[in-house]
């Protein structure tokens, strides 16, 4: 199913842009949000604690393939 996002990304005018998604772009959107938010903790919890993380806690999926690929 087709989705419409009405957004507005100034802060001068009450314009909006429409712009075509779909459920699973909004999905994947949020799993990549996440994983940036992830990444800010793993800065705090090294900071402030001996907690050790996976070392690909908050590093995204290509990331870590690209990072793979250029170790070979």
């Amino acid at each position: 199913k087709g989705l419409t996002l009405a957004a507005c990304y100034d802060e001068h005018s009450s314009d909006t842009m429409n712009i075509i998604t779909n459920y699973h772009r909004e999905v994947v959107y949020n799993l990549e949000h996440a994983i940036h938010h992830m990444a800010l903790i793993r800065i705090g919890i090294n900071e402030v604690s001996d907690i050790k993380l996976s070392e690909n806690f908050g590093v995204a999926a290509s990331t870590i393939k690209h990072q793979k690929a250029c170790a070979q």
